[in-house]
């Protein structure tokens, strides 16, 4: 009995001390994950045990820098400055994001490092490629081509599927161009929510253009009350003309008189700085955004972020401006690879955009996430008599008639999730994700898998396919969704931008 209990400690041992070896299976190639901002380890180089973590986001530390309102408030007044609000801002943001910042060179400041790259296996046949955020695309793409490899060698696979969401589609449509003559190794690519086409709010806020409308923020404000009961009394102010004066007129006034100079100056010292942050801006501001963070000099090869610029131009020229014909090429010239893109919808945008009637996941445009979809406007729906623009054979409008996919680069190809905030995960959704890669899916495909899925109304945690939902709520159950949103709300609105 002891020799055949140690037998089986012995193979429990071996097993786990090999699993990332034994983790490619039938089910499908390893599939090479690559998140989007948020998930980069970075802290100072002379602590190993890492308790200088400063990114991930880490609420304990932004909570804890709070603390130091006092001592900017004494310094601002003992040295008669008169823009007190300003220093409280921009200290409290430069002590818990300042040290993201890059050199001109792109090197790190004050010891700060990233993480080293290693193969991450998380289990259910999927690698996490957790690399240096704040990099260019091509930077990355070099990287993500060493870590395939790496996966290759432990699994023993000839294959991969490279799946990347939000920003990381980037570096994946950059991988796919730069190595466009051998991706053999490839068996499918899928892009969550891409942020290819550029995120609206974040261009304008380094264009310098802050923008908020009361149809803005009456809908962000209303979608975090399940009740409904705040988006009806704010909708009540908007028939009775009291809630546009309200917030134009004293609302966007007191926000731009008090955040906006601290805003500019926290852009331009360390936002700017970040490679990564010029490949999320569109097209429209990108021009506008170089001169206000580096003035109208900031073409001069003499400029302090020369080489800086020239890399985040040359990416916007040469790569995200070709997005479609990149990835149009890519699915011709390979055709044994399965493409595919996966979005979220039904959110309305953060309330610091002009965009106010543009259907979003909460930060990027559904037209530009699903490169080319026909959307309604924000809470609208088609009209009866529209018509599918293409494909008339076949039903790609959603149920809730808001999204027409005929018109998406990949038709057959691209789901939509109704529900989820951009950075919004969850178990099911990383389900979805591994269906399309693994199963190599069209819409048409899977039952389980339709076109149009949505978050369930009984289960947060659950994604199902979408159907129209109707349930009569209680006045008790009204008061406790209203009270619960009121105080739930601060976390609300941290996690649908942060995640």
């Amino acid at each position: 009995m002891k020799k055949l209990l140690s037998i089986i400690m012995v193979l429990v041992i071996a097993l786990s001390c090999c699993s990332a070896a034994l983790a490619y299976d039938d089910e499908g190639y390893p599939m090479v994950y690559l998140a989007g901002f948020g998930d980069t380890i970075i802290y100072y180089e002379d602590d190993p045990e890492m308790k200088s973590l400063f990114f991930p986001l880490d609420t304990d530390r932004l909570v804890g820098n709070l603390k130091n309102m006092d001592d900017y408030i004494i310094e601002s007044v003992k040295n008669k400055e008169p823009n007190l609000l300003y220093n409280c801002i921009y200290n409290y943001v430069w002590d818990s994001f300042g040290m993201l910042r890059l050199n001109p060179d792109g090197s790190n400041v004050d010891g700060v490092v990233a993480a080293e790259i290693k193969l991450n296996h998380v289990g259910d046949n999927r690698y996490d490629f957790n690399y240096d955020c704040r990099n260019e695309p091509f930077a990355i793409a070099k990287q993500l081509k060493d870590y395939i490899e790496m996966v290759k060698e432990a699994t023993g696979s000839d294959k991969v599927e490279l799946v990347a969401s939000s920003f990381s589609a980037n570096a994946a449509l950059t991988y796919l161009e730069v190595y466009k003559d051998d991706l053999s190794d490839i068996d499918s690519v899928v892009l969550c929510v891409p942020s290819i086409g550029g995120i609206s709010l974040f261009s304008e806020l380094l264009a310098g253009e802050i923008n908020v409308s009361h149809k803005t923020f009456k809908n962000y404000i209303g979608s975090l009350d399940d009740s409904g009961f705040i988006y009806d009394f704010m909708d009540l102010l908007d028939e009775y003309g009291v809630l546009e004066p309200l917030i134009e007129a004293m609302l966007i006034p007191a926000l731009k008189a008090a955040i906006y100079d601290a805003l500019m100056d926290i852009c331009r010292d360390i936002v700017a700085t970040i490679p990564a942050a010029w490949a999320c801006v569109t097209d429209e501001y990108f021009e506008k955004a170089m001169i206000n963070m580096f003035g109208e000099n900031y073409n001069s090869p003499d400029h302090k972020y020369a080489p800086h610029i020239e890399k985040a131009t040359y990416f916007h020229e040469n790569i995200k401006m070709r997005a479609e014909e990149i990835l149009t090429q890519t699915r011709d010239n390979n055709p044994d690879m399965h493409m595919a893109v996966v979005c979220k919808y039904g959110n309305p945008s953060i309330p610091l955009s002009k965009h106010e009637d543009t259907l979003t996941d909460g930060l990027v445009f559904i037209e530009l996430s699903s490169f080319g979809a026909t959307c309604a406007d924000y809470g609208k729906t088609f009209s009866e008599d529209y018509k599918q623009a293409k494909y008339g054979e076949t039903n790609l409008i959603s149920p809730d008639r808001q999204i027409d996919a005929s018109t998406c680069l990949f038709p057959f190809n691209t789901w939509f999730i109704k529900g989820l905030d951009h950075a919004q995960k969850n178990e099911d959704y990383h389900k979805v994700l591994a269906a399309v890669a693994h199963g190599d899916l069209d819409v048409y495909e899977d039952a389980e898998y339709p076109q149009y899925l949505m978050v369930s109304p009984e289960d947060a945690e659950r994604i199902v396919p979408y159907y129209d939902y109707q349930e009569k709520e209680s006045f008790g159950d009204k008061l406790w969704n209203i009270f619960r949103t009121i105080v739930l709300l601060p976390k609300t609105i941290w996690s649908r931008i942060f995640g």
